[in-house]
């Protein structure tokens, strides 16, 4: 671990950290991954028969749905600013600073924007990606993008003691889900930091040849974190166990994760939400209730 992250980590990171470490009981048995599963399909069967649109449920759905959020224009197609962009490039900062590559933040950026314009214009960028878009935005919009990365990458790289994630973990990788039978809705579950929970008790031996093993022997669970903008509010429980749920329904052959903590940093604040059966199934409740409402507002608007 590079020593530079030292200035950055603050009492309040250690309290966040050992909440999203803590020891971890046993995960579901595969039979259980297997009925949260089939009860979600069944449900989700004949919500989106009726629409030819992708519904996509994700954390930002579930608080316009199920917590009263504003919701977005429909009609205006997704496009990309210094807002929508700070998360990749702050991601790779972040890993560029938590791996030792960068010593700042600020450094962090420059380099994560340079590489994207870089990939763009030497033909390995996705078109409508953000790298597509860095590579073609002007010099005043990239100094804007680097702004608001480095506040992103910041607030991130202060919220967690990371040289308590041990072993390393895994930062930013989001997950998707469609059911076979309803391909046309997309669940998605965002967890910036993917890290594994401490010493858990023995669980039962179907899980023993498929958990990672932890130095002294003993498996572990993995643990998820996500940063969420504005305040917790109404749906904030939902929106945190639904980035469990879509590991669990994208996984099936691994651990179930032990927890999911969600981290707002404009108010300081964190909400824990351990994962269970009871848990996993109200989240498949929740994303049903998401889909609903979608299928049915595009139905209306046909």
């Amino acid at each position: 671990m590079n020593g530079s992250l030292v200035p950055l980590v603050l009492p309040r990171a250690r309290a966040v950290t050992a909440a999203l470490s803590a020891p971890a009981p046993p995960p579901l048995e595969p039979d259980e991954h297997h009925e949260v599963r089939r009860l979600l399909e069944d449900r989700l069967g004949s919500l989106a028969a009726g629409t030819d649109e992708e519904i996509r449920v994700d954390a930002h759905e579930m608080a316009v749905v199920l917590g009263g959020d504003r919701p977005y224009d429909r009609t205006e197609p997704f496009r990309w600013s210094p807002t929508t962009a700070r998360r990749s490039i702050g991601i790779a900062a972040v890993r560029s600073v938590v791996r030792g590559v960068h010593r700042t933040p600020a450094a962090a950026t420059a380099a994560a924007i340079a590489e994207a314009v870089g990939d763009a214009e030497a033909g390995r960028a996705r078109r409508n990606s953000p790298d597509a878009w860095l590579a073609g935005a002007p010099g005043g919009v990239r100094a804007l993008v680097q702004a608001e990365a480095v506040t992103w990458a910041t607030q991130l790289l202060t919220a967690l003691e990371w040289s308590a994630l041990d072993p390393g973990p895994e930062i930013g990788r989001d997950e998707r889900w469609r059911s076979s039978g309803s391909p046309r809705v997309c669940v998605v579950g965002r967890a910036e930091v993917r890290a594994l929970a401490d010493r858990p008790a023995p669980a039962g031996p179907r899980w023993a040849a498929r958990r990672t093993p932890h130095p002294d022997g003993v498996p572990r669970r993995p643990a998820l974190f996500s940063v969420l903008g504005g305040s917790p509010g109404p749906a904030s429980r939902h929106q945190l166990a639904v980035v469990a749920l879509v590991e669990v329904l994208a996984h099936p052959g691994r651990p179930t994760p032990a927890r999911v903590l969600g981290w707002w940093p404009a108010p300081g604040r964190a909400v824990l939400v351990p994962v269970d059966r009871a848990g996993l199934e109200e989240a498949a409740e929740a994303v049903v209730e998401v889909v609903a409402a979608r299928a049915s507002g595009a139905s209306a608007t046909a």
